[in-house]
């Protein structure tokens, strides 16, 4: 058994590895280049990437390229037949067994299912997740998502996000039929805007809202913004020392040094260049700085905040421009690929297998 330090090390040689795979599921991805970038022997190399992973380089790519094949066909630009094709299948028949023992379900009807915001705001980065070897619970919170907006203008939605959370790491951890394929030592969150907010709130942050008296400007009618003025704000809730590492990403903050004081976990921290929905690149800049350890900081030049949500399909596009119109010049499918990429090497690094 080699020594903790070395261990270590191969993990981060794997991680590069993984990193390389999803970051260009089509590509051959030849056994002697893949063990040249963690700079092993091609023998030696299997037998680690096996180890580390727990499936072989083979499965890994098959998983990633099957992957591929689910953004694009919820991206919607490609026909199955072409999409099939684009990530090494020949045939319609071949690509549809594979995808159904990948997915669950046709091509045709996983393609149908994801026509929402909420089915494809982050789906490449969980898919990414997934393939590099994770388990990823997504969440929806009460009141407060796309088909269910009535509790997103009230303080108390702020107070249950964190809860939510916790809940459902305890149901993924204690309930779920699936639980033996969760490490509860290992549990890592992912958190864009307000779910940036929930992260750090998750990470021991706690908020205070009159930091963002801009997001009340006199005569305002939002109900967060009356409660806040007769004092109805509801106290912080817990956080959940579970969680051993956090990607944030563009939050909305409502967070100064003292509330960041307690933040002990690694962070990622992501902003975009041009912020937005009340996300200022400021406020983000803010807490970089505030945080007691340096996070793994990640500023996208060209970036307006809705970037990070993973590129919209075309019927998507066309209704929803806000979302998934980008400023001139920026590419969101060429980001989203370094996106997740380094989403994935930072949770190998600081969430390792034992």
């Amino acid at each position: 058994m080699p020594f903790r330090s070395t261990e270590q090390d191969y993990r981060a040689r794997v991680a590069r590895v993984v990193a390389a795979i999803v970051a260009d599921p089509p590509a051959e991805h030849r056994l002697e280049d893949l063990a040249a970038i963690a700079h092993f022997s091609p023998f030696h190399f299997h037998r680690v990437y096996a180890s580390v992973v727990g499936e072989t380089v083979s499965s890994t790519i098959r998983r990633v390229r099957l992957a591929r094949a689910a953004s694009l066909l919820a991206q919607g630009g490609e026909s199955i037949t072409q999409v099939g094709q684009s990530v090494g299948y020949d045939s319609p028949q071949a690509f549809s067994r594979a995808f159904g023992q990948f997915a669950g379900q046709s091509p045709r009807a996983f393609q149908q299912r994801l026509h929402s915001p909420a089915n494809v705001g982050h789906h490449d980065t969980a898919e990414a997740l997934a393939d590099a070897g994770f388990v990823v619970a997504a969440i929806s919170h009460p009141g407060d998502n796309f088909q269910d907006l009535s509790r997103q203008q009230h303080l108390s939605a702020f107070a249950t996000r964190p809860v939510d959370l916790r809940r459902l790491v305890d149901f993924m951890t204690s309930s779920w039929a699936g639980r033996t394929s969760v490490d509860a030592n290992r549990v890592g969150a992912f958190g864009f805007s307000r779910g940036g907010y929930t992260g750090l709130v998750a990470i021991g942050a706690v908020p205070d809202f009159a930091l963002r008296q801009e997001l009340c400007p006199a005569g305002s009618t939002l109900p967060m913004c009356s409660e806040f003025l007769r004092g109805d704000i509801p106290p912080p809730p817990m956080h959940d020392p579970r969680i051993k590492a956090a990607v944030i990403v563009d939050p909305l903050s409502v967070f100064d040094a003292a509330g960041l004081k307690n933040v002990s976990v690694p962070v990622q921290l992501w902003s975009s260049e041009f912020g937005g929905d009340g996300v200022t690149p400021a406020s983000v800049v803010a807490v970089r700085r505030d945080l007691p350890a340096a996070p793994d900081w990640q500023l996208v030049v060209g970036a307006g905040h809705f970037a990070f949500l993973a590129p919209c399909p075309p019927k998507m596009a066309n209704a929803l421009p806000e979302l998934c119109r980008d400023k001139a010049g920026f590419d969101r499918v060429a980001f989203h690929a370094r996106f997740n990429a380094e989403v994935v090497a930072f949770f190998m690094a600081h969430l390792p297998p034992d």
